[in-house]
Formats: structure tokens, C-alpha cells, sequence
């Protein structure tokens, strides 16, 4: 039984993650959202799903830094630190 609640619990948090990480992507899109992630500590996080072991959360994490750096140079900085 103990397994089966840290389990749900496990989905449950990848579920979010991977939620979070797509609305991160889709913001990104925009170029003042970028800068507002960059400016606001939205870049940290979102390399650190990289390390997911969902891909789903990685895709969507690869997505929104991508879309960062693309429209914003100055994350492009903030992704090498």
C-alpha cells in the first residue's frame, strides 16, 4: 500500500512538472515573456527539468529554453552560467 501512494505521488508530481514546463514553453513564444522568465529566475529551473526522467517534461523544459534564447540574448547568458 505504502508504494502505491509514493507512486501516485511520483506521477502525480511529473504530471505537474510537465504541465508547468508546457505553459513555460508557451510563454516563451512571446518576447517580452521571455525576458519576464529571464527576469523573474524562470530560467534555473526550467535546466533543471532537463534532468527529468519524464521526456515529456524534458521536451516541454527544452522547448521553453529554447524559445528563451531564441527571443531573448540575454538568456542565452543566464542557460551557460
Amino acid at each position: 500500500m505504502r508504494l502505491d501512494v509514493a507512486g501516485r505521488r511520483q506521477r502525480a508530481e511529473t504530471a505537474a512538472q510537465e504541465a508547468a514546463a508546457g505553459a513555460m514553453y508557451n510563454l516563451c513564444v512571446d518576447v517580452r515573456s521571455s525576458r519576464a522568465v529571464r527576469k523573474e529566475g524562470g530560467i534555473g529551473p526550467l535546466v533543471e527539468l532537463l534532468n527529468s526522467r519524464d521526456p515529456e517534461v524534458q521536451f516541454h523544459a527544452l522547448g521553453a529554453l529554447t524559445s528563451c534564447s531564441s527571443n531573448d540574448p540575454g538568456c542565452r547568458a543566464v542557460i551557460r552560467q
